[in-house]
C-alpha cells in the first residue's frame, strides 16, 4: 500500500512538472509582441508562422486592409525612422537576429522586446509607425469603409464605401485605429503594468495621427499663369497635393514627456512627471499637471544603449561627430566615451 502511494506522489508531482514545462514552452512562443511592421517584415523574410491576429485578418480578408499596403507603409515607417535617427545614440536599427530554437520557437521582431519598454523611443515609434500607415493610405487613395460590415448579417444593408482623400480622410483614420489596435497583443508582461502599456501606446498613436494633421494632409490650391511674355492673362486654378515630410516627427521624440497612470472612480489619467528636454529636478509637483496634447509620453526612462541590452547593437563602427549640434551628438556620446579612431580621407 506504501509502494502504491509513494507511485502515486511521484506521478502527480511528474504530471505538475509536465504541465509548468508546457506552460513555461508557450510563454516563451508568445514572450514578443509582434506588431504590423514585424509581421509584414518577417512574412517577407519566408516567416509564415508569423501571422496577423484574427481580428486583422478580418479586415484583410474583407478587403478593408490589403497586405501589398501594409509592405509598402512599413518600408515607409522604418526607412524615415532610420533615416531621421542616424546621428541619435538610438537609431532605429534592427535588433541582433536570434535563430529559431526548441526554447525560442519564433523569429525576433525588428525591436525586439525593447518595444515594450514604453520608452521615449518606443513612444516615437508608436506615432511614427501609425502616421506613416494612415499617410499611405491616403496617398494610394484606398476604399474605405468594409471594415464596418464585420459582424452583419448577409441581409444587413452594407456600408458606403468612399475613398480616402487628403481632403477628407475621416474614414481611413478609423480604419488605422481599428487595424491597430486589433494587433496589440502584448507579449511576456507582467499584468498589472499592461493597462498602463495599453493606454500609453494607444495616447501616442493619437498624438502621431493628429502631427500628421497638423502638418497639412490636404490638397491645395494653385494658381498658373498664362500669356504672353508673363503677363499673367489668364489664371487657372488648380489643386495638388501638398508633400508631406515625417522629418517633423523627431519634434515628438526631442519633446517627449514621461508621465505616472493614475486611475479615479470614471477615468485614466496621463500625469506628468517631466519633460524629456527639461531637468527632472524641474519635476511637476502639481498632481493635475498634464502632459500636452501633442507629445508624445513614456513610463519609463531609456536603458543605456552602450551595453547591448535588449539586443540592440552597440554604437561600435558608427560614424560621430566631434563637436554635435541639435542633429549630431558628439562622438563622446555616441560612443560612449570609450574612444574614437580616427580616419583621415584624402578627397581628390
Amino acid at each position: 500500500m506504501a509502494r502504491s502511494m509513494l507511485l502515486m506522489k511521484c506521478s502527480l508531482v511528474g504530471l505538475v512538472t509536465l504541465l509548468l514545462l508546457n506552460i513555461q514552452a508557450s510563454e516563451g512562443a508568445k514572450r514578443y509582441s509582434y506588431y504590423w511592421w514585424d509581421i509584414s517584415l518577417l512574412r517577407s523574410e519566408g516567416f509564415s508562422e508569423v501571422n496577423y491576429t484574427s481580428g486583422q485578418k478580418d479586415l484583410i480578408d474583407i478587403g478593408a486592409m490589403n497586405m501589398s499596403l501594409l509592405d509598402e507603409a512599413r518600408m515607409m515607417f522604418l526607412d524615415d525612422c532610420r533615416h531621421h535617427m542616424e546621428n541619435r545614440t538610438w537609431n532605429c536599427s534592427r535588433v541582433r537576429p536570434e535563430h529559431p530554437s526548441s526554447d525560442r520557437p519564433m523569429p525576433v521582431p525588428y525591436f525586439g522586446k525593447f518595444v515594450d519598454l514604453a520608452t521615449r523611443e518606443t513612444a516615437y515609434i508608436h506615432a511614427l509607425s501609425t502616421a506613416a500607415l494612415l499617410l499611405k493610405m491616403v496617398t494610394s487613395e484606398i476604399a474605405c469603409g468594409m471594415h464596418r460590415d464585420i459582424g452583419k448579417d448577409a441581409n444587413e444593408e452594407r456600408s458606403p464605401v468612399a475613398t480616402c482623400t487628403p481632403k477628407n480622410y475621416t474614414c481611413c483614420e478609423e480604419l488605422v485605429k481599428i487595424f491597430v489596435r486589433q494587433g496589440e497583443v502584448p507579449g511576456r508582461r507582467n499584468p498589472k503594468d499592461i493597462h498602463d502599456w495599453l493606454r500609453v501606446n494607444q495616447y501616442n498613436r493619437a498624438v502621431g495621427v493628429a502631427k500628421l494633421r497638423k502638418l497639412g494632409l490636404e490638397l491645395r490650391i494653385g494658381t498658373i499663369c498664362r500669356g504672353v511674355s508673363a503677363s499673367c492673362a489668364q489664371r487657372i486654378q488648380h489643386e495638388y497635393h501638398k508633400e508631406v515630410n515625417l522629418s517633423a516627427f523627431v519634434e515628438l521624440y526631442d519633446r517627449a514627456a514621461m508621465v505616472k497612470v493614475v486611475y479615479d472612480t470614471y477615468r485614466l489619467h496621463l500625469i506628468l512627471v517631466y519633460k524629456s528636454w527639461e531637468s527632472p529636478t524641474s519635476s511637476a509637483q502639481v498632481p493635475t499637471d498634464v502632459p500636452h496634447s501633442d507629445e508624445i509620453v513614456f513610463l519609463r526612462k531609456s536603458p543605456s544603449f552602450c551595453n547591448g541590452k535588449y539586443g540592440l547593437p552597440r554604437p561600435s563602427g558608427r560614424k560621430c561627430e566631434e563637436s554635435g549640434n541639435s542633429d549630431h551628438i558628439t562622438c563622446a556620446a555616441m560612443c560612449c566615451s570609450r574612444g574614437v579612431v580616427w580616419r583621415e580621407v584624402v578627397v581628390k
